[in-house]
């Protein structure tokens, strides 16, 4: 049995859509991975391109998804995320110690090009969750801007603004003060 390149199996793929009656996509062009005269290590499998959307933007994953919206798929003895999957056959493997960020922010998307080879750390910090919020905050919840001389980073990396800590310090001797006297 012959390997065929990715746009082969694209192409493949277009011809079953139109088959099938379905909307038939244009085939993008492919400006990663090996060409069609290369010899590929691993190819998609028609089974991955059955459940892919491609369009001119992201290929959107229509298969099963796992946790968070992320495409999932059976390859090689373990269910994987399909962009991984995506990626590692069309572009190769991915860096020891990376991760793939969704540039288009789509968890759905499968293409290759809107992936990214980062750090954890920076494919947490360009997210949308709580930790990427707070590293991007400059002003505390009192309006006391965030810098160098009026944060504290205590032991667990989190900030804490030194006005308001020194607010609160003095709160709370005023109370103690209070509660001794009337004691």
């Amino acid at each position: 049995m012959t390997e065929a390149s990715p746009l082969e199996v694209l192409h493949a793929y277009t011809e079953l859509a139109v088959e099938d009656e379905l909307t038939a996509p244009e085939t993008p062009s492919l400006p990663y991975g090996p060409s069609a005269d290369e010899p590929t290590s691993e190819v998609l499998p028609m089974r991955f391109w059955a459940k892919v959307l491609v369009g001119d933007g992201c290929w959107e994953w229509i298969g099963a998804k796992a946790h968070g919206g992320y495409g999932s798929i059976w390859w090689k003895g373990r269910t994987c995320s399909s962009h991984r999957v995506a990626y590692e056959c069309l572009v190769g493997p991915i860096p020891e110690g990376l991760t793939l960020d969704h540039l288009c922010r789509n968890r759905a998307c499968a293409r290759p090009d809107h992936l990214e080879a980062v750090s954890s750390r920076v494919n947490t910090l360009r997210g949308d969750g709580r930790s990427a919020a707070q590293h991007r905050q400059t002003r505390c919840s009192r309006g006391h801007e965030l810098d160098t001389a009026n944060t504290r980073i205590d032991s667990n990396g989190a900030r804490h603004c030194r006005p308001c800590s020194n607010l609160t310090k003095s709160a709370w001797r005023r109370l103690r003060t209070k509660a001794a006297a009337n004691g």
